[in-house]
């Protein structure tokens, strides 16, 4: 009996190590569907170019453009001019993805120059101290994320749109030269998706 009990036990080991081989030797496969998306990309126009307008300066002061064509002036500095040469705060159209977050850097600062030598010299005046409005005189952080706004389009997809409005400061100094001063490259604001 105890002969036979030992020879059950040799052909239970044998099967339990045989199945244990099986199983490891059958490989199991799992398939994992891919895929990629590629949004719209993020596009910033100019809609309208800053103009701080007409002036006229006794000494040093600032003129201040809001983000809703508004000035203010101080010290020597006094707000005049209509016509051709009005005031208008920089707008700006950014177009991407429908509901996507972005947000706006802040534009370094830079010069404005004369559009002819003044006395034998280039004369320039600083820009500096940038606002930003979603809303027209609704100043926000340039830090604030902004989100596109879904806008339909004829035969085609969704887009996603948002204006924004810069406002800055510019700087007189007390000697100031008479003359029209413009900037070329003017100022960079980028936008990115968060």
């Amino acid at each position: 009996m105890k002969k036979i009990t030992s020879i059950i036990a040799i052909v239970a080991l044998s099967i339990a190590f045989s199945s244990s081989a099986v199983a490891q030797s059958t490989p199991s496969t799992a398939t994992s569907v891919t895929s990629a998306t590629i949004v719209a990309p993020i596009v910033i126009t100019n809609l309208v170019k800053m103009n701080f307008g007409k002036f006229a300066t006794t000494g040093a002061g600032t003129l201040t453009l809001d983000t809703n064509n508004g000035r203010l002036a101080t010290d020597a500095v006094k707000v005049t001019g209509t016509g051709t040469n009005t005031a208008t705060t920089a707008k700006l159209h950014v177009t991407g993805e429908p509901s996507y977050a972005y947000t706006i850097s802040t534009p370094a600062d830079f010069s404005l120059t004369t559009t002819s030598v003044i006395g034998g010299a280039i004369k320039t005046m600083a820009v500096s101290g940038f606002t930003l409005a979603f809303t027209a005189g609704t100043v926000v952080p340039f830090s604030t994320a902004g989100t596109l706004s879904t806008t339909a389009v004829v035969d085609g997809p969704a887009a996603g749109t948002q204006d924004f409005y810069v406002g800055a400061t510019l700087a007189v100094v007390a000697d100031q030269a008479v003359g029209t001063y413009t900037s070329d490259a003017g100022f960079a604001v980028t936008v990115n998706y968060n």
